[in-house]
């Protein structure tokens, strides 16, 4: 029962995880969308910032499913 009170407890954490990696980007996203239109920044130079931003973003949320994954087998491992 206190192990799945863990469980519990570790999603709400991953989800508070996802939630400040999502207002991350929203706000990298604006600094970006500031670029456009500035002297030397083309749309292809805006494009590939999204995408990788995007990408980064991607890549930490699997990092988390991932830990999260492995820390409810623990738990739950007797």
């Amino acid at each position: 029962e206190r192990r799945q009170e863990m469980v519990k407890i570790l999603h709400q954490r991953a989800e508070e995880g996802r939630v400040m990696l999502r207002q991350i980007r929203a706000d990298i996203r604006k600094d970006i969308e500031k670029q456009e239109g500035e002297a030397g920044i083309s749309e292809d130079d805006l494009k590939a910032n999204f995408t990788e931003l995007d990408d980064l973003v991607k890549e930490y949320m699997e990092k988390i499913e991932e830990l999260v994954k492995s820390k409810e087998k623990d738990l739950l491992t007797i």
